[in-house]
């Protein structure tokens, strides 16, 4: 039985009639319940505009926008009542207090005041805000305030919630804590998190799949593991060998493809992936007989991929100049 969609998304684009900007051009994914996907790209890649969509709050030009298989310009209520959303800015809740910004989320989702009072007093203690409840928004730390911002999208029961930069402005322990609540959510309730951010090295342990959007296309798709192997070439192994072993390492390290002594002890590889299999052979070989102080392999990592993915199409666009 395959996976169901909560997201339905076809051939989605969005023009910006003010100076005829092409934001999306063509998307089409399907989000599945209970995962978590993010969106990468570089500033104005259309992330952005691309979860306006998905919340309703921006509508396509062309193309169309399925929840629980229904279309949301059809029944403009439906995100409201599924979806929670929480964007880059931070909403106007300057002169409520802490709790009280949790509490109204809460009943204006339809939660009744004591269930609403009880949710926001544990996703406080969990964020370490107990202390801060009758503190006013406007007094907390910019930190604190984007806590409090995306924990309202959690007082309730959303099917899903769309994340615009939910890490931005925070430290990273309080980048840690978001992450690990977003994946007890998906785990937990089955909820689905779509998720945009610039921070890949902090995501990739948490997402299920990764969209990458260039100039407002899809560019790539797919889980961390299946986007690496487009870079697979950028893995480093490290041979150092030991203090007088290098005049009986060399011969062995010297036939592999792809390697550069930089130092009289170390040498440096950049293997293709059908070679990789055959230098740690022989880095172990050689370990065995005594001759290797350290072995150290760096695998391709999202930071790569990105890199990767807008160079190439910031190629391609050059090319159909």
């Amino acid at each position: 039985m395959g996976r169901r969609a909560l997201y339905q998304v076809r051939d989605l684009t969005k023009r910006y009639r003010r100076g005829n900007v092409l934001a999306n051009d063509g998307i089409t994914i399907d989000i599945y319940e209970g995962e978590i996907l993010g969106i990468f790209g570089p500033n104005g890649a259309g992330k952005t505009t691309f979860v306006r969509q998905l919340a309703g709050l921006l509508r396509p030009s062309s193309g169309s926008i399925l929840l629980e298989g229904r279309n949301i310009v059809e029944v403009p209520d439906l995100v409201s009542k599924t979806i929670s959303t929480v964007g880059q800015r931070v909403p106007v809740f300057r002169y409520y207090r802490a709790a009280e910004v949790l509490l109204h989320a809460g009943v204006l989702r339809g939660l009744p005041p004591r269930i609403a009072e009880k949710w926001a007093k544990e996703l406080l203690e969990r964020f370490d805000l107990l202390g801060q409840a009758s503190k006013r928004f406007s007094r907390l730390s910019g930190g604190q305030q984007r806590v409090l911002t995306l924990l309202t999208a959690f007082m309730g029961e959303p099917r899903g919630v769309l994340l615009d930069e939910p890490t931005s402005n925070l430290d990273p322990r309080n980048r840690r804590r978001v992450w690990a609540f977003l994946e007890e959510m998906r785990r937990d309730r089955g909820l689905t998190v779509v998720v945009t951010s610039h921070i890949l090295a902090e995501a990739e342990g948490y997402l299920d799949r990764v969209m990458f959007i260039d100039r407002g296309r899809v560019v790539a798709m797919g889980t961390p593991v299946e986007l690496k192997r487009l870079v697979s070439q950028r893995m480093v192994v490290e041979v150092r060998v030991k203090e007088g072993a290098a005049p009986k390492a060399e011969g062995s390290l010297n036939r592999i493809q792809g390697g550069e002594r930089k130092t009289p002890l170390l040498w440096v590889f950049r293997p293709r992936a059908d070679e990789l299999g055959r230098l740690l052979e022989v880095a172990a070989a050689l370990a065995r007989e005594g001759l290797v102080e350290e072995v150290k392999v760096s695998s391709p990592t999202m930071d790569d991929v990105y890199i990767h993915l807008t160079e190439r199409a910031g190629s391609r666009l050059e090319g159909r100049r």
